[in-house]
């Protein structure tokens, strides 16, 4: 079918591979689902089924030699799936967030975690330095940190799991995106900052 005009992401029989010894290994293979604006979508499916491989695609992030054999990936409109790396770094971040199932992945370890969710407001928001830094401690008190300003001095090595992973949510809503993609984001999360 095509896009849904309604719909703010329309994946349409998606389909991607890696190369292989014996030549292209199908990992994912006719993938079709909308977004609505305000709607949560959940992608459900047994370890190793291509969740992962799909959202990397939607946000034109394969690892390795990964391609995109068929389908569409409708945004708001544009194929993203035919778009140039240029196009794509235009609408992740600031239109298109993404939440890692690995958030230490996510984090650069040679910068302090409060800069790097302050340079993605500043990025995508274009504040100031002194408004993004306060903007990033909104977001990181959003998270539930009781001190969000010390856990903005830290590095990623000194924070738990479950910290990290509050982190990379608040990199992820520094946009303030229209779509937010999250790859298992309560995974490392206590039951209480799950809910």
């Amino acid at each position: 079918p095509p896009p849904t005009e309604t719909a703010l992401l329309s994946v349409r029989h998606l389909s991607v591979s890696f190369p292989g010894r014996d030549g292209s290994v199908r990992v994912v293979e006719d993938v079709s689902f909308d977004v609505a604006p305000a709607q949560i979508v959940g992608v459900v499916g047994e370890s190793g089924c291509g969740k992962s491989v799909t959202t990397a695609a939607i946000i034109g992030l394969l690892p390795g030699a990964g391609r995109i054999d068929g389908g569409s990936i409708w945004f708001d409109g544009t194929d993203i799936a035919r778009a140039t790396r240029a196009q794509l770094r235009q609408v992740r971040g600031r239109r298109i967030g993404f939440v890692s199932q690995e958030p230490m992945a996510s984090l650069d370890p040679s910068y302090r975690v409060g800069d790097q969710v302050a340079e993605g407001i500043r990025q995508h928001r274009g504040l100031s330095r002194p408004a993004a830094r306060a903007a990033a401690l909104d977001l990181l008190r959003d998270m539930h940190f009781s001190d969000p300003a010390a856990v903005a001095r830290r590095y990623p090595h000194e924070l738990s799991g479950g910290m990290a992973q509050r982190v990379a949510i608040a990199r992820a809503l520094a946009g303030e995106p229209e779509l937010l993609i999250a790859d298992e984001p309560t995974t490392a999360l206590d039951v209480t900052v799950q809910a």
